[in-house]
């Protein structure tokens, strides 16, 4: 139990990269002539991603690690303890445990569906692209 609980624990973060978008910034949006391509890739680098990139590491992972180090402090028991003791089975202890990895779960489950949209979306951008290019 306590390695499900050890997982629930660490923050999530997502990694993109955003250098070519950058560097497209920089030398000017408008160097993209299609105006529907140019608004999707747009709206996925400075909408979609961020607002992922944000929700995960400045909303909710800092949420969850705030509550788990204060419930950490206050109790200061051994979580092997509150795991595999049965006297503690129906404790406030375990029952804040059983809680946090539920809603962990549910928080993680929510980001995978996310990201899996964003790569969706992806697709469809690169497949605009792709038969942009294949048009011209």
């Amino acid at each position: 139990m306590r390695q499900y609980f050890n997982v629930t624990v660490h923050t999530e973060t997502l990694n993109l990269s955003y250098a070519t978008f950058e560097t497209i910034k920089t030398i000017g949006l408008d160097i993209i002539k299609n105006d529907p391509i140019r608004l999707a890739i747009m709206d996925l680098y400075e909408v979609r991603y961020t607002h992922q990139e944000k929700t995960i590491t400045d909303v909710v992972s800092p949420i969850y690690l705030q509550n788990f180090n204060e419930w950490r402090l206050k109790n200061l028991q051994d979580i092997d303890i509150i795991f595999n003791s049965i006297e503690f089975r129906n404790d406030e202890n375990f029952n804040f445990i059983k809680n946090f990895i539920e809603s962990k779960r549910i928080w993680k489950s929510d980001i995978i569906d996310g990201n899996n949209d964003l790569i969706k979306e992806t697709i469809e951008v690169k497949s605009l692209i792709e038969k942009y290019l294949d048009n011209k």
